[in-house]
């Protein structure tokens, strides 16, 4: 029956997409660059061979690296790979070369494909008896969890302790259940609480018992984290990372990175131990592990990030025949991306979300942040991370996290707005956006006040790589971009000025969060979308010591008066500070 229901929902999201690509053929150059779809009018600024940088007046797309591109050089399309994708400029592989010169017109678009056949053809071969069906009645709650299997270990404490040196009570438990090698496991991490971590210690005890393991993500990025976290235990241990080269940025440079049939000739000719630990992104999985016969059959799957990878796509992890699936993520964090089309259908819902609501008994959090100052943590625990009997807050700061605040040091001359934003004992500033003239999408005084507080810290000492600023809006964070520009000298690299999900698994001393948005009409449009609780959640936790949130007061007065309307209200009941937008109007000249 959940075969069935799982075809349809995906055949149907195959139609949606396909239909999606045919309206995208049918736009006009203009709207796909206003869609964030497609960059014009770039300017070749270097070329290394195939690697091109390129200038732009407007980017709104939000294409990360390693995604494929169509590229227009002169009218000719080829395809290439985003390397860097910035503001003003965009670093791309090109997959053929070409001699682009300072004439060359060149034109980017998204690269217009829909990748869900393997999963389907995945999900058909889910019958009783194949590999996969054990796992899907696991997430269907039609087959208990075997807690122990064979291959699994039993530590005592004292070879935990030697194994696993300092961990908390919360990491204690994980590793030891993890390292049990049990038929499901689902791993919450809230933020700074240690989670890759502890999937990297059971991967590497496992790897020693000579458990063939495989760790899966969403994104390469989070592969190459777990991997690297695993090789800083381990420095004998065989690690492997699956994929192109370009995406095995930031990889530890003693793992090897190499395509999968290249992995497999050496696996096959014995040249790599029969146990090992592998890391690829889910798809690549799915591909060659799942639909593939190949020479490597993994006992041990560790699925990290996921809480953003879908049910419909997570299922077919069971196809690989690991008998020991371990999901590491946190469902109150970001979501999956649906379809627009099947957003409130039931089966739009996380592979980590299925399992805490079919096999509850499975999931265990880690309790302890080493992140978050104590203000900071007490009010994300009682928002997002309650005990399910208690209904109270599980997480804890460390003791070490605690008393951390934001310590500049400030002029005596400062504005007495802006001091009161900056004091150390604030930890979570609001900041009423209200404006003479309505904004929607775009508000140019809050964009002021954010520049005016980030140059400020600057100035103060703070790196820039401590500082964060997140806005619903990509045209916000333009707006927020160019005023930085008009009150710095240069804006530094390392600052994060984008959306909320650029900022996931990062963390930073100071993050400012801009609304931009204050017109009822236009808030009752996007309401739900603004106080959605995992985005807030994302916004609010990135933040080590401080928080400070330009939000309109009117979000507050809008019907309904459901759970979202109340905690945006706590949001603003728990802040240190309350100011007005215009107490921290443009208090510098630009330069």
């Amino acid at each position: 029956m959940q075969t069935t229901e799982l075809l349809t929902y995906l055949e149907q999201e195959k139609e949606l997409v396909e239909a999606d690509i045919r309206q995208i053929d049918a736009m006009g150059l203009p709207e796909r660059v206003q869609r964030g779809l497609a960059v014009v009018n770039l300017r070749p600024l270097r070329q290394e061979g195939v690697e091109v940088l390129l200038a732009c007046e407007e980017n709104l797309t939000r294409w990360k690296p390693g995604d494929w591109v169509e590229i227009s050089l002169n009218g000719r399309w080829s395809t290439a790979t985003i390397a860097e994708n910035g503001f003003s400029e965009i670093l791309v592989l090109l997959h053929a070369y070409f001699d682009v010169r300072p004439a060359t017109q060149i034109v980017l678009q998204s690269n217009k494909s829909q990748l869900l056949d393997p999963i389907i053809q995945s999900v058909r071969r889910l019958e009783p008896g194949a590999p996969g069906a054990a796992f899907l009645d696991l997430l269907w709650g039609e087959r208990k969890i075997t807690p122990q299997q064979f291959g699994g270990l039993e530590l005592s404490e004292e070879q935990l302790t030697d194994v696993a040196g300092q961990l908390n009570d919360s990491q204690r438990r994980v590793v030891r259940r993890g390292t049990r090698r049990p038929s499901l496991l689902a791993v919450q991490g809230p933020p700074g609480t240690g989670k890759t971590h502890v999937l990297a210690l059971t991967a590497q005890q496992l790897a020693r018992k000579k458990q063939r393991i495989v760790v899966l993500a969403h994104t390469h990025q989070a592969v190459n984290n777990c991997l690297n976290a695993i090789r800083a235990l381990d420095s004998q241990l065989s690690v492997f990372k699956i994929g192109e080269v370009l995406k095995a940025e930031g990889l530890d440079e003693s793992i090897p990175s190499l395509p999968y049939a290249e992995f497999q000739r050496l696996y096959k000719q014995k040249k790599r131990p029969g146990f090992c630990v592998i890391g690829m992104s889910y798809y690549a999985a799915l591909v060659h592990l799942g639909l593939r016969t190949t020479g490597f059959a993994p006992t041990v799957v560790l699925v990290d990030e996921a809480g953003q990878i879908p049910l419909t796509y997570g299922l077919a992890v069971g196809s690989l025949g690991a008998g020991s699936v371990m999901l590491f993520g946190d469902d109150a964090q970001m979501p999956p991306i649906y379809h627009p089309g099947l957003v409130s259908d039931p089966l739009s819902r996380s592979l980590f979300e299925q399992v805490r609501q079919m096999q509850p008994e499975a999931v265990v959090a880690l309790d302890t942040t080493y992140r978050l100052n104590a203000p900071l943590s007490n009010l994300i625990g009682t928002l997002y991370y309650r005990d399910a009997d208690t209904l109270t807050s599980f997480l804890k700061s460390a003791p070490a996290a605690q008393g951390h605040r934001l310590r500049l040091a400030l002029p005596a001359t400062i504005p007495a707005p802006i001091a009161r934003v900056l004091r150390p004992e604030a930890s979570l500033i609001w900041v009423n956006n209200a404006t003479e003239e309505p904004c929607e999408q775009e508000n140019l005084p809050e964009a002021q006040a954010i520049a005016e507080l980030v140059a400020i810290s600057l100035a103060a000492g703070l790196p820039a790589r401590e500082i964060a600023v997140v806005a619903p809006f990509r045209r916000q964070v333009l707006a927020i971009r160019q005023a930085l520009r008009l009150r710095l000298d240069a804006v530094p690299k390392e600052l994060i000025v984008d959306t909320v999900e650029r900022v996931q698994g990062a963390s930073v001393e100071l993050i400012l969060v801009s609304f931009a948005a204050n017109s009822p009409e236009y808030l009752r449009l996007v309401r739900r979308f603004l106080l959605l609780p995992n985005r807030l959640n994302v916004a609010l936790s990135r933040a080590r010591a401080k928080a400070v949130f330009f939000v309109s007061d009117e979000l507050l007065e809008l019907p309904p008066a459901d759970a979202l309307r109340s905690q945006l209200a706590y949001l603003r009941e728990s802040s240190d500070e309350y100011l007005l937008l215009s107490e921290l109007r443009y208090l510098s000249n630009p330069r």
